[in-house]
């Protein structure tokens, strides 16, 4: 189905899904680019799935190490999987390639640094045959450092969303509950729609693309448990450790242009209605992060503040907790001379063993993801 297909339909009415037939196909995507380390672990967790009908498609992105070579392994071990070689073009062009090469009913995206629990595929094939009018799914992650030592789970506060939210996605500038790309799947009726993502537009972060367009297309579902396990590193694109002005700057200019592609798409499909980056709170705090860091003078810093706590306040996805801990937060690196914000804010948002546990308590204390050995 192209976005052309569903042109007709009036904006704000869900996407019709034809039923799962039983025992679906799942594809499992997987764009890779020297993460040669992290491979096995990560194509070792879908081998060791208790669900069975699947197909791992990984799509080695040009890598300068022997990424190829790890994929080329387990492909000769196993004909469920498939190795794609391409030129270096991002992101989003590896995840192109590897949607083009798939045939499932349903699609889970996982990124070469992260991994699966061994239940995870049953689990969203049972949700999604529970919930047969809901194309999009979300579930918890747990987070853990470059040597896999358990970080704390995600998401940290507040409940996940689930139904026809396009109206709140829309009001918001594109912010739902939403996970990155291995706390991600969805049935092909989106895919048909979603792909191609711009390849041009996401080097980096195109799963961004992906879950702020299916909310407005597709009503939402989730499970509650930790069915991923979501590496931060330097190196990958959800790793920032610490707060400098540089990569919040970054990481607005990302959302932008995320709200920009999907505002793209869904005029290419004749909506009448788009995102307003403007309303898109998480912009916001990335940009009033750069101008603590900046230096901007205390009052033009201080009315940013005070615009911030109220968009904050008026927010309908931050619980209470959020809306004590984040005006406090901000609060206190805008009354700190310049040359201690940035110390401030890496302590109030880095990972600690005390924040770790304050996390842990507020969430729950859960059993960690335990990979099986056999194929590892």
């Amino acid at each position: 189905m192209s976005p052309k297909a569903i042109s007709a339909r009036p904006p704000r009415q869900p996407l019709s899904l034809q039923p799962l037939p039983p025992g679906p196909l799942v594809s499992v995507l997987v764009p890779a680019y020297n993460y040669a380390c992290y491979l096995s672990e990560c194509i070792g967790s879908v081998m060791a799935q208790t669900y069975t009908n699947w197909e791992l498609i990984v799509c080695d992105d040009g890598s300068t190490d022997n990424t190829g070579e790890v994929i080329s392994r387990f492909a000769e071990r196993d004909a469920r999987i498939k190795l794609l070689q391409k030129q270096n073009g991002g992101q989003a062009s590896a995840f192109n390639m590897a949607y083009t090469e798939s045939k499932g009913d349903i699609i889970c995206c996982l990124d070469a640094d992260d991994a699966f629990a061994p239940e995870k595929l049953a689990s969203v094939v049972g949700r999604f045959a529970r919930c047969p009018d809901a194309g999009l799914l979300v579930h918890a992650m747990t987070l853990v450092d470059a040597q896999g030592a358990l970080l704390h789970r995600i998401p940290i506060l507040g409940a996940f969303e689930e139904g026809w939210i396009a109206d709140r996605v829309l009001r918001r500038g594109g912010r739902w509950r939403y996970m990155p790309s291995s706390g991600l799947a969805f049935r092909r009726e989106l895919g048909e729609i979603g792909f191609p993502i711009p390849d041009q537009q996401f080097a980096a972060g195109a799963d961004g693309f992906l879950f702020t367009l299916f909310p407005l297309i597709s009503k939402t579902t989730y499970l509650s448990d930790e069915l991923s396990i979501y590496r931060i590193h330097g190196s990958n694109t959800g790793g920032r450790q610490g707060v400098d002005a540089k990569s919040a700057r970054m990481g607005a200019v990302l959302m932008t242009k995320v709200v920009e592609g999907v505002n793209e798409r869904l005029s290419e499909m004749e909506w009448c209605e788009s995102l307003d980056v403007q309303n898109n709170l998480h912009i916001a705090l990335e940009l009033l992060i750069a101008h603590l860091l900046e230096g901007e003078s205390r009052m033009r810093l201080y009315r940013r503040y005070l615009s911030a706590v109220r968009a904050i306040l008026a927010d309908d996805l931050y619980g209470v907790r959020q809306k004590l801990v984040l005006p406090w937060l901000f609060g206190v690196a805008a009354v700190l001379p310049r040359r201690w914000r940035q110390p401030w804010l890496n302590v109030a948002t880095s990972s600690n063993a005390l924040k770790r546990t304050v996390i842990r308590v507020l969430t729950g204390f859960r059993r960690p993801i335990r990979l099986s050995p056999d194929v590892l």
